[in-house]
């Protein structure tokens, strides 16, 4: 294939677990891929606020994983532990997260259309005020994640436990 990248060196920063699929599609393009991971993703070291969550599980309304990390570093733990509520749905940012939970067996999930970002996801009928007012919601996230998630969903009523698992 004749791309525009033959014969180049292409610096791939992203954490070595990712960096795999990106490496290949830049190989296919002619590029030597080089792998330079400028972050370390890992199990969060306070696992306390997880385990709470794991055993509150049943008083949620929703349970939104921000990324497919959230999904890989809370949800097999959570099935090690306890089954899933079958009446609690899950929500994903993006269609990577979603696939992630359908891989772990959870099908009740709400995804954005069209755009995949917090903003987009606070879009959704399901997330109104209306609809979260007084329920509580576990936010399953990085250690450090934005706050407009959490903060927003708190501002139209929720009660939202934002629980770091990486």
């Amino acid at each position: 294939m004749t791309s525009s990248l033959a014969g180049r060196r292409i610096v791939v920063t992203r954490p070595r677990a990712q960096a795999t699929r990106l490496a290949s599609l830049i190989a296919e393009r002619g590029a030597c891929p080089l792998l330079f991971p400028l972050l370390e993703i890992a199990p969060d070291e306070n696992q306390a606020p997880l385990l709470a969550a794991i055993a509150r599980l049943d008083d949620y309304s929703l349970a939104i994983f921000i990324s497919p990390n959230a999904v890989d570093f809370s949800l097999p733990k959570i099935l090690a532990l306890r089954p899933w509520p079958d009446a609690l749905p899950a929500a994903a940012i993006g269609p990577s997260t979603v696939e992630r939970l359908h891989a772990h067996g959870l099908r009740r999930t709400l995804l954005p259309v069209g755009r995949f970002d917090s903003e987009a996801l606070l879009d959704l009928p399901e997330l109104q005020p209306e609809r979260v007012g007084g329920r509580r919601i576990v936010l399953w996230r990085g250690n450090g994640g934005r706050e407009l998630l959490a903060a927003t969903l708190r501002a139209r009523g929720a009660e939202v436990d934002a629980v770091a698992c990486y």
